[in-house]
């Protein structure tokens, strides 16, 4: 694999100086620092580009990398934010992210469009060359809009197939790298009913130790002790790039894994369709993610992942056998071929496992019921059609295969284990399932893998599957309340999270009917107050307002200043609501009227009789 990688490797990165030397988006010619590159693991999808630190502060330039026309501009309250895409001659499309501000034409033409259109948020697709740039050309201003965290610019490159593709390839001499990746931890996940690691069955993770290298752009890893493992199973890596002067941590550009020499598993981070680029939920640890933030990724293709071109044909998964020994190589590169390797011993050995953990609980890997804690030698299993009895795999450790039938509840000793499963979906087929007044709807492509659901009206919270389990695409949820209510147009349902996530629906004869892309818990809420505004500052040339809303969250906004529609930009991490500097000769006059409507209708409204 080392071979093909640094073939494809110099291959593009050959072409790209051949046909495309494009010049570097900010501060051309100065050293360039990183603070996310491409393909980075993100929440929620792979990262599309790459991030440039702008020294802390927004308003540099940012220069247009090569002679092209505007195709594409959007502004937004999240993801881009302020945002331009060029079409260049060369068939390629360069993307802007995150900006304070447009040039002076783009401006224009932008604010003629959201006028025309009556909104600020908007995707406007400009014809070829109306809106021309030169090489160097400035387009704006760095910032911090929409999903930033930070000021930075979030720089693109898209290939003439619409691929978003490394813009490393391209050779920009200002940005430097010698520092080869960091190993954090490995994951080891067993991936059958007869797998166990160390004896135990699921999912155990494990700090690596840092060796001496003879290189220093290499660095080595090892595992404390030889692994004991039997049947099939997988690795989860987690592991970090950094470059040059950057303490950020960012993604790696390929992995490969040897067992015995021989190559297991490769996946190579290079360029990844836009539209599947939720499918990081299905190449890392999606559960371990949810409940840690961590991001491990899968060093083998889990069942599902069948979108993303990005890996080796083959599964990845290692099959162990009783008493063989593997030597197992893990390599990984970052984009300037700083390698790092970790090397481990596997031996076939299916040791019993330690003493159970005293706490009983459960939970469903893949297709088993896991039931783990200090319990008797045997459980009983209470199917809808009769019951089976369990045995212990290893002491404290029992399994039940859900092909077998979904379990209603299990005998733990002194203890009654109730579920709420109500049926299996399956990826490939539309169906549903309902749990009373508790509907769940799905389509051809919704889910990943085969499913067991489950659903519960508990408590007026609504149980809708295992948060910890990501959707490959949208489902529908369908609830009926027990008592009608009181104002159907103000109630919605939300979802919880650190915050509250308003999810919305509509209803139609007493039903609410609304569709997410996220298992979890969801609830219904009755919105019945108005946003709140707050004037910062209002005169004839600048107009700045804070806005802020108790529960369901800004929708909408609109400004009239005597008979003049005004276009208000919105910085939602802010709460700022706010005009663009007029001139001293064209200011703002006549009677102003704001309006704030949030996603429950309600309305707040502000106005001065006269400015001047």
């Amino acid at each position: 694999m080392v071979i093909r990688y640094i073939l494809f490797f110099a291959l593009v990165s050959l072409s790209a100086q051949a046909q495309h030397s494009y010049l570097f988006p900010i501060l051309p010619g100065e050293n360039a620092l990183l603070a996310g590159t491409f393909a980075e693991l993100r929440p929620q999808h792979f990262h599309a580009g790459m991030d440039i630190k702008t020294q802390q502060r927004e308003g540099l330039s940012v220069k247009c990398i090569e002679r092209g026309y505007v195709s594409k501009i959007i502004v937004s309250r999240t993801g881009y934010g302020n945002a331009v895409f060029v079409k260049h001659t060369t068939g390629e499309t360069s993307v802007y992210a995150h900006l304070q501000q447009f040039n002076p034409r783009i401006t224009q033409y932008l604010r003629q469009q959201q006028l025309a259109q009556g909104t600020t948020e908007i995707m406007v697709n400009p014809k070829a060359n109306l809106l021309p740039l030169q090489r160097g050309e400035e387009l704006g201003l760095s910032g911090n809009s929409g999903g930033s965290m930070g000021p930075h610019l979030h720089f693109e490159i898209r290939n003439a197939q619409g691929l978003n593709v490394d813009p490393l390839n391209y050779s920009f001499k200002e940005v430097q790298d010698d520092i080869p990746p960091v190993m954090e931890a490995l994951a080891i996940r067993t991936l059958s009913g007869d797998s166990r690691i160390q004896g135990r069955f699921g999912r155990m993770e494990y700090s690596l130790v840092r060796e001496e290298s003879p290189k220093p752009s290499v660095h080595l890893y090892r595992m404390r002790d030889t692994l004991r493992a039997i049947g099939e199973i997988g690795l989860e890596l987690l592991a970090y790039d950094q470059s040059n002067g950057s303490s950020s941590k960012n993604g790696i550009s390929c992995l490969e894994i040897h067992v015995d020499g021989r190559e297991l598993h490769y996946h190579q981070l290079s360029q990844i369709p836009e539209a599947f680029t939720d499918d990081i939920n299905i190449h890392t640890d999606y559960a371990t993610y949810y409940e840690t933030g961590k991001f491990f990724q899968r060093c083998y293709k889990a069942d599902g992942n069948d979108r993303v071109p990005i890996y080796s044909t083959g599964s990845g998964k290692l099959r162990i056998t009783n008493k063989a020994v593997h030597q197992v190589t893990l390599t990984i590169w970052d984009h300037f071929q700083n390698k790092t390797q970790l090397h481990l011993i596997v031996k076939g050995e299916a040791t019993e496992g330690n003493s159970p953990d005293p706490n009983l609980r459960w939970s469903v890997e893949e297709n088993w019921l896991v039931i783990k804690g200090s319990l008797p030698d045997s459980l009983n299993v209470y199917l809808p059609k009769g019951q089976q009895t369990l045995t212990a795999v290893y002491p404290g450790c029992y399994l039940w295969d859900l092909r077998k039938g979904l379990p209603d509840s299990l005998d733990a000793g002194t203890k009654r284990i109730r579920f709420n499963f109500v049926g299996t979906a399956y990826p490939q087929q539309q169906g549903k399932v309902l749990n009373d007044r508790l509907t769940l709807e799905w389509k051809p492509g919704s889910l990943y893998d085969t499913l067991y659901v489950m659903l519960q009206e508990k408590d007026g919270k609504l149980l809708v599957g295992e948060p910890t389990t990501p959707l490959k695409g949208k489902i529908t949820i369908h609830y009926q309340p027990k008592s009608p209510i009181s104002l159907y147009e103000k109630t919605a349902l939300y979802r919880e999270d650190k915050q509250s996530v308003f999810v919305g629906g509509h209803w139609k004869d007493g039903q609410l009917h609304a569709e997410t892309r996220f298992f979890g818990t969801y609830y219904l809420a009755t919105d019945t107050l108005a946003p709140t505004i707050t004037p910062v500052s209002i005169s004839s040339r600048q107009l700045r307002f804070k806005i802020r809303d108790n529960l369901s969250g800004i929708k909408s906004w609109k400004t009239r200043i005597g008979t003049e529609t005004v276009i208000l930009d919105y910085d939602e991490k802010n709460n700022l609501l706010f005009s663009e500097i007029r001139e001293e000769n064209h200011p703002f006059r006549g009677e102003l009227k704001l309006e704030i409507t949030d996603n429950s209708g309600n309305k707040a409204t502000f106005g001065r009789p006269n400015l001047n």
